[in-house]
């Protein structure tokens, strides 16, 4: 009769690091938000003030705060229409690809980096003061930060230089920061990172980011949300701060967010009651051998 040796399997499940980079390039985009032809952006408004060529035609409805998604991340974006004056608005990120160079600070660079060209698709992000955490990312788990790549917009630089239509530029004391915390109260988070997008100081010549910089956020850790905010200082009005609020345009330009999760992986761990069975299971089958040999033949 023949006998059969069961062993045991356990099976054990763990979790290995997994690395993710966002890149905002078309085949990482929703639908909605995937960009056609070169110039093209997409912020949820189908009011075109800022590109001569026309947005891809997927429009959001007034009051919409749905985020849109790319691979576990969710980013803010919000549109809203006035009605008395007959205007779209939006906060938040919204996408685009345009390139270009500018003398001039307006509303036609709103959604161009400076420079305007990361080698493809960028996300543009526009906080809005009147609006808490407007600009965030929700990752939905936990996940290890590590870097991002960083700019200006072309409108926030432009007014900060030569001007627009709201300042000639940024005055003695003036200066511009855009704040990463994975806390939702930014202004009083311990765990934070500053990058300077513009300042003017008495002793210091005039200094805006004009390049794409890379940022490493390793130092925030582990989170589940990102935060970005817009910190504005002066010294007097008449430069980044007006009588009734700020003069320059709060946007900045983002690129390239590296991240890593925790992936979990089932594997097969014999149990030790297993390799017990298994060292006698052998046994057995040896002695059995050994028998047949040393048995006489009757």
């Amino acid at each position: 009769m023949k006998k059969i040796y069961l062993f045991g399997i356990f099976y054990a499940m763990v979790s290995v690091l997994s690395a993710a980079t966002l890149t905002f390039e078309n085949e990482q985009l929703g639908a909605a938000q995937q960009l056609t032809g070169v110039n093209s952006y997409w912020n949820g408004s189908p009011q075109n003030t800022t590109l001569t060529a026309v947005p891809n035609g997927n429009y959001k409805e007034a009051g919409d705060s749905t985020p849109f998604v790319v691979d576990i991340a969710s980013f803010s974006n919000s549109v809203s229409y006035d009605t008395t004056y007959k205007w779209w608005s939006w906060s938040g990120f919204g996408v685009s690809n345009a390139e270009g160079t500018f003398t001039q600070g307006g509303q036609t660079t709103e959604m161009f980096a400076y420079p305007a060209s990361n080698d493809g698709n960028y996300l543009v992000g526009y906080w809005s003061g009147w609006t808490e955490n407007a600009t965030m990312i929700s990752f939905g788990q936990t996940v290890t930060l590590e870097s991002v790549d960083l700019a200006n917009a072309a409108w926030t630089a432009l007014g900060a230089t030569v001007g627009d239509d709201f300042m000639n530029g940024l005055i003695d004391g003036d200066s511009l920061t855009l704040v990463i915390t994975k806390e939702a109260s930014w202004e009083t988070a311990t765990d934070r990172i500053e990058v300077d997008l513009a300042y003017k100081n008495v002793s210091e010549a005039l200094y805006v980011l004009d390049d794409w910089t890379t940022v490493d956020l390793s130092g925030l850790g582990e989170t589940d949300a990102l935060y970005f905010n817009l910190q504005v200082g002066a010294v007097d009005y008449g430069g980044i701060m007006g009588a009734y609020g700020t003069n320059i345009a709060t946007y900045f330009a983002l690129d390239n967010l590296v991240y890593q999760t925790l992936s979990p992986v089932v594997s097969g761990v014999p149990e030790p009651s297993a390799w017990i069975l298994l060292g006698l299971g052998v046994a057995v089958l040896l002695g059995r051998r050994r028998e047949r040999k040393t048995s006489p033949i009757v």
